[in-house]
């Protein structure tokens, strides 16, 4: 997808629907389907301070008033098992956008290609989101509940993703997941 695109327009929703199409093919026995251009090959090899997207299935789910199954995240802490990480469809679009200008802060350099990543550590993050809209968007994620192949997003596209509808939240509708974030930023 092209830097600039308009999120509302045609063509960023057929290339989310192109995405969506191969991010639901299932992850077989094996492990995450390789593409060396798109996606993670190896869930360990997923780095801090770059955007995924995949199809999720949360642990504990019928204990859980809501969830995403299908995150956008940025990874702040990778774990043996999982990672903690920074998922932005918790927020509603115009609130992703002052998160998401705040972390540009800490990217590594102005280049917006394959090197291109935010400088994102626990440290920094549970600092930050103590009182910041960041607060409701950080969850764990667990190797284990990955059910699909992990889309890389390249940086040129981080800002058009951040707009396009494709949260998943199962338990509640976005508006009611929205407002609940909004509650936990005010408090």
């Amino acid at each position: 997808m092209a830097a600039g695109l308009d999120p509302s327009s045609d063509a960023a929703r057929e290339w989310l629907m192109n995405r969506a199409r191969e991010i639901f093919k299932i992850v077989p026995s094996g492990g995450i389907l390789r593409d060396p251009d798109r996606y993670v090959n190896d869930t360990h090899k997923l780095l801090p301070g770059r955007m995924y997207l995949f199809y999720y299935n949360a642990l504990g789910k019928d204990e859980l008033p809501y969830w995403d199954k299908l995150p956008l995240v940025f990874p702040v802490q990778k774990y043996k098992d999982g990672f903690l990480g920074i998922n932005f469809h918790y927020l509603a679009p115009h609130l992703r956008y002052i998160l998401f200008d705040q972390l540009l802060k800490f990217r590594n350099n102005n280049k917006y290609d394959e090197t291109t990543r935010l400088k994102l550590s626990y440290q920094l993050i549970s600092t930050f989101a103590k009182s910041h809209v960041a607060k409701p968007t950080l969850h764990r994620y667990l190797y284990t509940q990955f059910k699909s192949r992990i889309l890389w997003i390249q940086p040129t596209d981080w800002e058009v993703c951040l707009s396009l509808p494709c949260e998943a939240f199962v338990g509640k509708l976005k508006q009611g997941v929205w407002k609940e974030s909004r509650k936990i930023i005010l408090s």
